[in-house]
């Protein structure tokens, strides 16, 4: 049942993304584009319950760094690109089905990362401080 479940979630997504897709590419105006923004955001979040987002959180979870740099990188770019011209236009409305798994994924990464910029930095402190001496 859980497979059928699933995969219903992909169609969903599939069929989400695609009407979002069309929206945004006939819509002359900025709420039809917005709309599909919306519409690409709530695909990404039915994409987050199938296997791409287990796929993902496997994948991240390998490398702290590279969740932060999805998070950051995904969500960073979206503000800076509706905060310009209050539109979403091609790189937002994209990054709109990735940005729940980089938020699922990428904030649980962000302690570890600080964790590992603070060691990085106690130790290039400290290679300072033999160099000095």
């Amino acid at each position: 049942m859980e497979f059928l479940g699933r995969f219903g979630l992909l169609i969903a997504a599939g069929c989400l993304f695609w009407l979002a897709r069309r929206l945004h590419t006939k819509g002359r105006s900025k709420i039809q584009k917005n709309t599909a923004f919306v519409l690409s955001f709530l695909a990404g979040l039915a994409l987050m319950g199938t296997f791409v987002g287990g796929w993902m959180s496997n994948l991240t979870a390998a490398s702290p760094s590279l969740a932060a740099a999805f998070f950051l990188v995904a969500v960073g770019g979206t503000v800076v690109d509706l905060w310009t011209d209050k539109q979403a236009d091609k790189f937002a409305f994209h990054a709109a089905l990735l940005i729940p798994l980089a938020i699922a994924i990428g904030i649980g990464q962000m302690s570890n990362l600080g964790d590992e910029l603070q060691r990085n930095g106690e130790q290039i402190t400290a290679e300072i401080e033999q160099a000095g001496n």
